[in-house]
């Protein structure tokens, strides 16, 4: 489910095995699988998120 904010979509629940069955390449995922993806992906966001915080942070400071 998805909700805006500013314009923003927001995510606020976990990919679904059945949206990720919807992209090109990934329709004949078994369950597992698709499990394993949605976690990695995830993790993925997570770990450039808080890249993109710290790099902002940096910056901000720098600034001052």
């Amino acid at each position: 489910m998805a909700e805006k904010k500013n314009g923003q979509k927001y995510r606020l629940t976990d990919l679904t095995m059945e949206e990720i069955r919807e992209c090109p390449g990934l329709q004949k995922l078994s369950d597992q699988e698709a499990q394993e993806f949605i976690a990695t992906l995830k993790e993925y966001t997570v770990i450039i998120f808080n890249y993109y915080r710290r790099k902002t942070r940096k910056s901000l400071e720098s600034s001052e």
